[in-house]
């Protein structure tokens, strides 16, 4: 999870791992919507979704 492509998105699933772009922040914000912020599985605004996708 993280909200920077370049820095998060990108080397997670390099690895093999499944990956949420966190939209807050100025980072989080600003990469919303691009290709490579559509790499990651999930879209999420909150900390909080993660108990979402955890249980779902």
């Amino acid at each position: 999870m993280g909200d920077h492509p370049a820095n998060d998105i990108r080397p997670a699933k390099a690895a093999g791992l499944r990956v949420a772009h966190l939209r807050r922040g100025p980072w989080g914000h600003l990469w919303s919507g691009t290709a490579e912020a559509a790499a990651a599985d999930w879209q999420i605004d909150s900390l909080h979704d993660l108990v979402r996708l955890a249980t779902g």
